[in-house]
């Protein structure tokens, strides 16, 4: 094995080699707590919002070799899609941000997504499990039936 150093002028390297150092000074989250807050869509909806920011996810689609950990940042305001309220008990989703890294024998996309994971309904619901490579930014607590989500729903 040689030595060797990243970002040497005539040296080309891979996207996982940048991914390494990431992992190896930062931990997994948002970078700074006041961004990539998660609110109430204006009108209030079956939607949210989440603010823009700055963020670590850890890849977790592949583990030999190691898929280490993709910083990111979004600059505009993403409205997640419609929530779809539940019919028989209330219900948590997880609104996350999260890796799409086919390279990594993750998902097809090569992006960097919001999405809503959709919960079980039950008499005492508990959020569902965070998918690979992503990163959970808040809880949504559904009522049967409801027609918006307020603020009040919402653990960020």
């Amino acid at each position: 094995m040689a030595i060797e150093a990243s970002w040497m002028q005539n040296r080309t390297y891979s996207a996982r080699e940048d991914r390494a150092l990431i992992s190896g000074l930062f931990n997994e989250g948002v970078l700074d707590l006041t961004m990539l807050v998660v609110s109430e869509s204006a009108p209030a909806a079956m939607t949210v919002d989440v603010s823009t920011g700055s963020f670590i996810i850890d890849g977790d689609d592949q583990l030999s070799p190691p898929q280490n950990s993709y910083f990111g940042a979004s600059d505009a305001v993403v409205t997640t899609a419609a929530f779809v309220a539940p019919s028989g008990n209330p219900r948590i989703d997880l609104v996350v941000m999260q890796v799409r890294d086919p390279d990594a024998t993750g998902p097809a996309g090569d992006d960097v997504i919001v999405s809503v994971v959709t919960g079980a309904e039950a008499a005492s619901p508990v959020a569902p499990a965070v998918p690979d490579s992503a990163l959970a930014l808040a809880e949504i607590a559904l009522a049967v039936a409801q027609t918006s989500i307020i603020d009040a729903n919402l653990t960020d």
